[in-house]
């Protein structure tokens, strides 16, 4: 399987595991989204050893993605408590993740056979 295929059959799980939020108490959610981003990591760790210099972009975009996302969760609820700040902290996760495997699908990333 080429690796821009793997990343979107990725992507598309980290978004349905996204929506384990209204499920699972927060604290279970952070955790299952840790897994999640922890797995997503190590699966294509050697692709992404490979092509972080070159697509260090992606990675910068992905973590500034889950910050906006984190970041927006937390000023459109001006009351929140410890419970909601995990929650939200785990919905950064799951767009760092998101973001960084968008940009290498957009930007058409090689996998080692120089396939697209």
């Amino acid at each position: 399987m080429q690796l821009i295929q793997k990343l979107a059959i990725v992507m598309v799980v980290v978004v349905l595991a996204s929506f384990t939020f209204y499920v699972l108490p927060p604290l279970l959610y952070v955790i299952f989204q840790s897994i999640i981003t922890y797995g997503v990591i190590s699966y294509f760790w050697k692709e992404l050893k490979r092509i972080a210099k070159e697509y260090l972009r992606a990675i910068i975009a992905g973590a500034s993605g889950g910050f906006v996302v984190f970041l927006a969760s937390k000023l459109s609820t001006p009351n929140v408590n410890l419970n909601e700040t995990i929650c939200f902290f785990g919905l950064g996760m799951s767009a760092v993740v998101f973001f960084m495997l968008l940009y290498l699908i957009v930007e058409g990333v090689e996998d080692e056979n120089g396939q697209d």
